[in-house]
């Protein structure tokens, strides 16, 4: 029997990850049935196009309508074979989740479809995990054209989550070595962390209201920082290099990660001889720097400003709620 009259609602994204990688997620709904509502998920290669109107029809022919009530349903056998419907985009099955009712289906070593109800793995895209850590992307609870997945460690005591460590990497290579930092240190020590990052308590969201609203601003911070370190790790022709200016952003990167207040972070982005170095062009050209207009340098420092400046102005706070 043909699924062509079944009308679903695709909501897709691409999440540029690396040079070469990004995150697919795509949102399925219907408003023949409103309680129908899954998410497929998956990391692919940049040059793999997916034809969603082949996707759209593999998914179709993977649900069951009832002619009851109308209903739909995508079963466990279904599952499988939608699954294998994707290896034709080149795509490994076995990095391929599927969430929906709260559970997590993935593909094991065996090739069995095996059902999670882990709710820190359903938030969470995994791409590796030892002992007791899970790494990979934090997918937001409610995707939108603004949403953006995380970067994350997940840390556990027994099975309690006991801690996230958000991870802010310039490379594919500095976030496998952060993730190599973490898996072979028992004791979680985040100071030989080369990247940005933040740690999340939970316990302490639970006895403060406030806390998390300070930590998103600690994220949005180390966001801006990620990637202005990522553009200045680019090497260019005829351009100085910019590890001076590196060396800043590091710095607040990591007084931002230690939980320093934020009204001393602000003053330190106040600094006049800071500035100074950010407005330098790195090109030798200095003669044309007039017409250039403002470095990446300098609108990454604003943009640090203004976060911090939104912050305080919202909750018109002087001190560090992670005090």
């Amino acid at each position: 029997m043909s699924n062509s009259d079944i009308k679903l609602n695709f909501f897709t994204k691409y999440f540029h990850i690396f040079d070469n990688q990004s995150l697919f997620i795509c949102d399925i709904k219907s408003k023949e049935d409103r309680k129908f509502h899954f998410q497929i998920r998956f990391i692919q290669k940049n040059f793999q196009k997916i034809n969603l109107s082949q996707l759209e029809s593999d998914l179709k022919n993977s649900i069951v309508k009832l002619s009851v009530n109308s209903s739909l349903h995508f079963n466990h056998e279904n599952k499988i074979k939608f699954l294998n419907a994707l290896k034709k985009f080149g795509i490994d099955i076995k990095l391929v989740e599927i969430i929906q009712n709260n559970s997590r289906f993935k593909i094991d070593n065996q090739s069995n479809l095996i059902k999670d109800y882990n709710k820190n793995l359903i938030t969470l895209f995994c791409i590796g995990s030892s002992k007791n850590i899970n790494f990979g992307y934090e997918i937001p609870e409610n995707l939108s054209e603004n949403s953006a997945p995380l970067c994350c460690a997940q840390i556990f005591t027994g099975r309690q989550l006991s801690k996230k460590i958000y991870l802010f990497p310039i490379s594919a290579r500095s976030l496998d070595n952060a993730f190599s930092v973490l898996k072979n240190n028992s004791a979680i020590d985040l100071i030989n962390l080369e990247i940005p990052y933040i740690e999340y308590l939970p316990s302490k969201s639970a006895l403060n209201s406030n806390y998390d609203k300070e930590i998103q601003t600690r994220i949005n911070l180390q966001t801006i920082i990620s990637e202005i370190l990522t553009h200045l790790d680019k090497p260019k022709c005829f351009r100085k290099n910019g590890s001076e200016k590196a060396s800043l952003f590091r710095s607040l990167a990591k007084d931002i990660a230690s939980d320093k207040p934020i009204n001393t972070i602000s003053n330190q982005l106040n600094q006049h001889d800071t500035w100074k170095l950010l407005a330098q062009h790195r090109d030798p050209w200095g003669l044309f720097s007039f017409f250039k207009g403002k470095t990446h340098s300098l609108i990454a420092w604003q943009a640090l400003r203004d976060e911090i400046s939104h912050f305080s102005s919202s909750f018109n706070n002087q001190f560090s709620y992670l005090a």
